[in-house]
């Protein structure tokens, strides 16, 4: 599952649900043009691509990809065909989805290089990674 935002609250509940969901995360800097954003999408295999702002949207129908788009946070103020609402989306859930406990070793999430030196590559984490930064991250804190 890719996203697109700004930093807000809305963009890290999404992130957190999609790793609850037990699912692949793959965030997408909203300043990276449509071509390489259709690249992306393209090589880590997202299904879905979920969009939080306004220049990203401006852009959202250049963007190819089989991946369905759905506006969240502030890109919702903006309605483009092809783009699923956070409504609609929501309101075509067929089931409440529940908290999955994935293998530590299990891929969360692909982060991608800005691609300055030539096609982005991607950086892979896996759940126990994540497990592993947090705590380190913790201890360092008064």
């Amino acid at each position: 599952m890719a996203l697109t935002g700004i930093n807000s609250v809305d963009y890290m509940t999404l992130e957190q649900a999609i790793g609850l969901l037990g699912a692949v995360s793959v965030p997408i800097y909203y300043t990276t043009p449509a071509q390489e954003v259709s690249l992306l999408l393209g090589k880590s295999g997202a299904s879905w691509f979920f969009v939080g702002d306004l220049r990203m949207m401006e852009q959202v129908e250049q963007i190819e990809t089989e991946a369905r788009k759905v506006s969240f946070s502030v890109a919702q103020a903006v309605s483009k065909p092809g783009v699923m609402s956070w409504q609609d989306f929501l309101a075509n859930a067929s089931q409440t989805a529940t908290a999955q406990h994935p293998d530590p070793e299990d891929l969360a999430t692909i982060r991608y290089t800005s691609g300055t030196t030539g096609e982005p590559k991607g950086v892979t984490f896996t759940f126990a990674q994540l497990a592993w930064m947090g705590e380190v991250l913790t201890n360092l804190l008064p």
